[in-house]
């Protein structure tokens, strides 16, 4: 093959034996579309890889040949592109208007540390009942002995929902598999006030914000994090607008529990203050400047060089940047 031809190939092909033959190419450069944002070095990110996948895709990263892009990343020579998430936070589905009966929901399907210790801290701030949360497992991420003293006191059996995954044909732009990028439950959306987003990252340094900040966004939803120190004014930063009636001075504390629990006072705070439709009003004019600056946002950097340039592409690329250059003209006729 000619050294002067570009080549792309998506991330999790190269945990496939197929994804040897991107590899073992004399290409002048060979990109890869997305990254997991946790690594910090090349050990950790080739780790599953097989061992011969790894040796030459390190050897192409080391000879420059090798062009990782990705939405996040804590190693400098990554390509950054936030509006991948972007893009896979757009939904052909809407949520109807009515008045919800609940303030909020908290959606967890990966099991992590601050989205567990979020949830025993709402069931301690006594607001467990007021919002539709689920969990990768039924019951409660919640220690032992706190769940047992809520019972106790007020005869409540505190119990999570199985996470909401909604397969249908009514959605257009499901980048498969479904379980990696699942649309929203819109019957769930529709019965809570507002989305209390746990962020994928909580310790990282940085301002990392994935497709759950954006998905509810591009519904026109009011939006509270549980994510990385500053998120909140990272949003502010790029244009956005906050919940109303919240105290943010939560977000700027380094210690992770702490944060949590602060963030966990405000949320009471709310939701003791006001009725979920309550909310919604409130913080409509909100929610639709964020909704507007989301559109005007992605419509105005554009798609990037990775996804329309030419070249070879695997078939997982070729499906990615197919299905991104469709959302964004998705979004480009859109009339919400």
């Amino acid at each position: 093959m000619c050294m002067t031809e570009t080549y792309f190939i998506k991330y999790q092909e190269l945990y496939s034996h197929t994804g040897m033959r991107w590899l073992n190419v004399d290409c002048s450069e060979l990109h890869v579309l997305g990254w997991q944002e946790n690594c910090t070095n090349w050990i950790e990110w080739s780790r599953g890889f097989h061992p011969s996948t790894a040796r030459l895709a390190r050897k192409l990263w080391q000879e420059n040949r090798m062009v990782i892009h990705s939405c996040y990343s804590q190693i400098p020579t990554v390509n950054i592109w936030q509006g991948f998430d972007k893009l896979l936070a757009y939904t052909s589905k809407t949520v109807a208007q009515i008045p919800p009966t609940h303030h909020y929901v908290c959606m967890n399907f990966t099991m992590r540390p601050h989205r567990a210790y979020l949830i025993e801290r709402l069931a301690v701030e006594q607001v467990f009942e007021l919002g539709r949360i689920s969990w990768g497992d039924r019951e409660p991420p919640m220690d032992a002995g706190i769940l047992n003293q809520l019972e106790l006191k007020r005869q409540k059996k505190y119990r999570c929902e199985a996470p909401w995954i909604e397969e249908d044909d009514e959605e257009q732009w499901q980048l498969p598999p479904v379980h990696d990028m699942p649309s929203p439950p819109m019957s769930v959306w529709a019965d809570t006030a507002f989305n209390l987003v746990t962020e994928t990252h909580h310790n990282k340094e940085g301002s990392i914000v994935t497709e759950k900040i954006w998905q509810p966004m591009w519904h026109a939803r009011p939006v509270l994090c549980n994510g990385p120190v500053n998120v909140h004014q990272h949003l502010i930063d790029n244009g956005y607008r906050l919940m109303e009636d919240i105290d943010y001075s939560f977000d700027s504390i380094r210690d992770e529990r702490a944060r949590v629990e602060r963030l966990a006072q405000q949320v009471a705070k709310l939701c003791k203050r006001f009725s979920p439709e309550q909310i919604v009003k409130r913080n409509r004019e909100v929610s639709l400047h964020n909704q507007r600056r989301i559109y005007q946002q992605v419509l105005e950097e554009g798609m990037p060089w990775a996804v329309t340039a030419p070249g070879h592409c695997s078939p997982g690329a070729a499906g990615m940047r197919e299905h991104l250059i469709g959302v964004w003209h998705a979004i480009r006729n859109s009339r919400r």
